[in-house]
């Protein structure tokens, strides 16, 4: 059974039983019985198969279901990517949005919805800020080459015992920020140096130094750099990186002679 109902005052309500066919035009054809019931006059009668009924055709237009398919899609690129931290214009290509206007109310619209974060203006991840990598993101709101070095890397293996309050980088600009509750600093390195991967690699998506590569940044960066158990460190592979870098050697820390002798047992 098909219900119309005809917004206009008196209300009517038709009722059409069986099958019925709807012309382009708008009318209705209803067969092989109509009931027609007016709710002002309280009647009813009976419509004669052939009988026309003329009657406004009001069709959806779908647009508020089809932002389900491309919301859909959409989440669905995010995921495929396998990043968690995303720059504004990094979305605007991946979903192919032209308009800034366009695109921000989707992102405001994400956000209330609980499909994206904000971070703070022109970056938006996929977790909440309390679930992110400290190093992921650091690494992200860097917004060019870097990778995790120095006092952070020394500190993880046990060569420097101080609390460092922040996350160090090395990249392309010097920079010191913090994003929540997480700290960091970012010291800036000449390009001949920088992209040279030697002692650096790739750990769940973020680059960082080696050991040995960190404490070349680190000497290189400052000469007198203290380390509180230098015999963690393999300084045979501290010496090649320094060469291979071009960084300045720093044979007083190398040397055998500067080295503190074992005692014999």
């Amino acid at each position: 059974m098909i219900r119309f109902v005809n917004l206009r005052k008196p209300y009517f309500f038709i009722m059409i039983v069986l099958t019925s066919s709807l012309s382009a035009a708008g009318r209705h054809y209803a067969t092989p019985k109509v009931t027609l019931r007016c709710s002002s006059k309280g009647y009813f009668c009976l419509l004669d198969k052939n009988t026309i009924i003329y009657y406004p055709v009001h069709m959806s237009t779908g647009r508020k279901n089809d932002k389900i398919p491309v919301q859909a899609g959409r989440i669905a690129q995010l995921s495929r990517m396998g990043e968690e931290i995303f720059y504004v214009d990094d979305l605007a290509r991946m979903w192919h949005i032209i308009h800034k206007n366009t695109l921000y109310t989707t992102l405001k619209r994400y956000v209330q919805q609980g499909i994206l974060f904000r971070i703070y203006k022109g970056l938006y991840s996929s977790k909440p800020l309390a679930e992110l990598d400290p190093l992921l993101l650091g690494r992200r709101a860097l917004h060019g080459y870097a990778y995790v070095s120095t006092e952070t890397i020394l500190s993880q293996h046990g060569t420097i015992l101080q609390q460092i309050p922040w996350i160090t980088f090395i990249g392309q600009v010097s920079r010191k920020f913090a994003i929540g509750s997480n700290q960091y600093h970012c010291r800036k390195l000449s390009d001949q140096y920088l992209y040279q991967t030697i002692g650096i690699e790739d750990v769940n998506g973020v680059t960082q130094a080696t050991l040995s590569r960190a404490v070349s940044d680190m000497l290189f960066f400052n000469p007198l750099s203290y380390f509180d158990a230098p015999q963690f460190i393999d300084w045979k592979e501290v010496k090649k990186i320094q060469k291979i870098l071009n960084y300045p050697l720093t044979p007083n820390r190398y040397d055998d002679s500067s080295k503190p002798k074992r005692r014999n047992a």
